[in-house]
């Protein structure tokens, strides 16, 4: 991360948890469910690349999985939220945290389609990796992507994730098996 430390203003304050340049990153509310959160995992098009879509996501479900997102101590799941319009565009985690190992697995979603392809998701990547290493200490931080997902590809090198190799046929999406990239980085 070293490369682009200085690239994205990075704190907490009373607007968000944690802030970047044009978005913060709060706790996900019980308000936010009925915005569009669990729509977003039942559109197709949001879901192109991602390992959801076969199961629907209900309103229930929803709420069930925030409820136990709080009470854990293996996941972060914060909402994205565009700090100019106060409009909430997304979420991303850290999940499966090995506290003694210090890994974590990074995971984001754009819900908001006007809000694709504006360096959002860049952005919320770089700000929760850095809350990763500089407040949780941990020490790998690993993307799991559909390969044909080049756009995402490009954010995590932006962030400085590397790629470790490639899951073969790992993913049935589509009625085809598609390969995974897993990609990771370092502090």
């Amino acid at each position: 991360m070293e490369h682009i430390s200085n690239a994205v203003p990075f704190g907490m304050n009373m607007q968000g948890f944690i802030t970047g340049s044009k978005l913060h990153l709060r706790p996900l509310e019980m308000t936010d469910i009925d915005r569009g959160y669990y729509h977003w995992f039942n559109d197709p098009e949001i879901t192109r690349y991602m390992f959801r879509g076969a199961f629907p996501v209900t309103r229930e479900s929803a709420i069930d999985f925030l409820q136990k997102s709080r009470n854990s101590t293996t996941m972060l799941h914060f909402a994205i939220v565009d700090t100019e319009t106060n409009t909430h565009i997304g979420c991303c985690s850290l999940e499966d945290i090995d506290w003694i190992n210090r890994v974590a697995e990074s995971n984001i979603i754009i819900g908001e389609k006007g809000f694709h392809g504006r360096g959002y998701g860049k952005e919320a990547k770089y700000i929760l990796a850095r809350h990763g290493f500089q407040t949780l200490n941990l020490h790998r931080i690993f993307v799991s992507l559909h390969a044909d997902n080049i756009a995402e590809r490009r954010a995590n090198e932006w962030v400085g994730f590397q790629v470790e190799g490639t899951l073969r046929q790992a993913m049935f999406k589509d009625g085809q098996y598609h390969d995974r990239i897993i990609m990771s980085i370092l502090p």
